[in-house]
């Protein structure tokens, strides 16, 4: 992540300015190892069973099967998804509220451990950037066992998929299916159509490779044992395993403008979901006593956190969905990525993306780069990955496999970018220490610009997990 350590523990010394990557190109242009690749994401494996578990998907003759939320209408109505009926979910309070379409009967009757649930729904919006989220729950009888949410920002009025996958815990429970108008303002609806859920389960034996998708208990993937994870379950950041920094102006040596706060406002959970959430506030927010660029206080809020634990070598994955939404995120600049937990050389970024205004083309584009140091002793070494779709528009998954000798990036499982001690005679001496782990969403800079007009605030980068697996 291009940004400024702020303190000697970081591995630079106070006030160091880390050069922008485009900077660092004009210090060792020559020796500067940098690529493109376009990657085609992969669809999920379909499973044997393709059988659409829900009852009354297309809600063509009635809203049976279905109810709504207290404080929320529920009503059939013509416009559906590719023609013939939807329902409306509609916001009958005179306060912004959350709203859930209910099947009146879970769904999945009795779950099958390990089996993958993938459901989806079209959606769409009475106005635009209004968020919808699918919602798959497990309970054994009244017992609460696990969630998994997939959202999508609706950047129209138009019509629009929303995804999500569960893996269930155990044999013989149940899955809810939901689907949430998220703080939807009061009059306000969404509507709701063609809504699936599949036993997605794939045949076969388990993949071998270590790039493909991970075992059905989630405890392995192909030779690797998870050893650390935060799913976000709880009703808050677990301070065990995160420090989120607090009125830090870590990053000014990047020109960023946003003070890093630990409140409620810029990092929560919710839903099993972390968000860091960059704001453009109403008054300015003074970052601390010592902001020598803001004395009067700063525009933009946003969040960093950083884990307590440290690992040398393993897979690192998150799956997340990202805020830099095409013609609408100028500014923005989410990062998952990692740093000594004692200081000195090396830096490893699994992600980092930023935004981009009306006609930008960086909305696809996932960048993964290793640092010997900041002061050119070795060129950085990076990788642009191009999807075929739109990272903010749903979850994926971002993952390096760190390992002595070499290093390998992953999106969606598929194998972008490759670096060992013959491309990068360096590595082991720049990552032969233990690392932590650091998420962040910083705000402008000298990278990806300043937010404009047209940048949407409040922009958010959501967490569905964050796992370290070692061999």
């Amino acid at each position: 992540m291009s940004t400024e350590d702020r303190s000697t523990a970081g591995g630079r010394p106070a006030g160091a300015r880390r050069p922008a990557p485009h900077r660092i190109a004009a210090v060792a242009a020559a020796a500067a190892v940098a690529s493109t690749v376009s990657l085609l994401v992969a669809a999920p494996q379909a499973g044997a069973a393709t059988t659409n578990l829900v009852v009354n998907p297309t809600m063509e003759r009635s809203t049976s099967g279905w109810f709504a939320s207290s404080s929320f209408a529920l009503a059939r109505v013509a416009g559906g998804h590719g023609g013939g009926y939807a329902v409306r979910l509609r916001n009958s309070a005179t306060t912004a509220r959350t709203g859930v379409v209910n099947d009146t009967v879970n769904t999945v009757r009795s779950t099958t451990a390990g089996h993958v649930y993938a459901a989806s729904a079209w959606v769409r919006s009475s106005t635009p950037r209004r968020t919808v989220s699918l919602r798959l729950m497990e309970y054994r009888g009244r017992t609460y066992l696990g969630q998994k949410v997939g959202s999508v920002t609706l950047p129209d009025t138009g019509w629009h998929k929303v995804s999500t996958v569960y893996t269930a815990r155990t044999t013989g429970a149940t899955v809810d299916v939901n689907v949430l108008g998220v703080r939807l303002p009061a009059g306000a609806s969404v509507l709701v159509d063609d809504v699936t859920l599949r036993d997605a389960t794939p045949a076969g034996p388990p993949p071998t490779d270590p790039g493909t998708p991970d075992d059905p208990t989630g405890t392995t993937r192909a030779g690797w044992t998870l050893k650390w994870a935060d799913e976000f379950d709880g009703t808050g950041v677990d301070a065990t395993r995160w420090k989120v920094d607090d009125l830090s102006t870590y990053g000014d040596g990047n020109s960023e403008v946003a003070c890093l706060m630990d409140r409620p406002e810029n990092v929560f959970t919710s839903g099993g979901v972390l968000t860091i959430r960059a704001r453009r506030e109403a008054a300015p927010v003074r970052c601390g006593d010592r902001d020598a660029r803001f004395p009067a206080g700063r525009s933009y809020t946003s969040g960093m956190l950083r884990t307590t634990a440290a690992w040398q070598y393993g897979r690192i994955e998150m799956r997340a969905q990202l805020p830099t939404a095409q013609g609408v995120s100028k500014g923005l600049w989410p990062g998952f990525w990692m740093r000594p937990a004692g200081g000195g050389t090396g830096e490893l970024d699994i992600l980092e993306t930023i935004g981009s205004g009306p006609g930008g083309t960086e909305w696809n584009k996932i960048h993964q780069t290793i640092w010997y140091d900041y002061s050119g002793t070795h060129p950085r070494q990076t990788l642009t990955a191009t999807t075929d779709v739109d990272p903010s528009a749903g979850f994926h998954t971002y993952a390096a496999e760190w390992e002595p000798g070499v290093i390998r990036w992953y999106v969606d499982d598929r194998l972008t970018y490759t670096r060992t001690t013959a491309t990068t005679p360096w590595l082991d001496e720049a990552f032969g220490k233990p690392f932590v782990i650091r998420l962040n969403m910083a705000v402008g800079g000298s990278w990806p610009g300043s937010p404009d007009a047209t940048t949407t605030f409040p922009a958010d980068y959501r967490v569905d997990h964050v796992r370290v697996y070692q061999r």
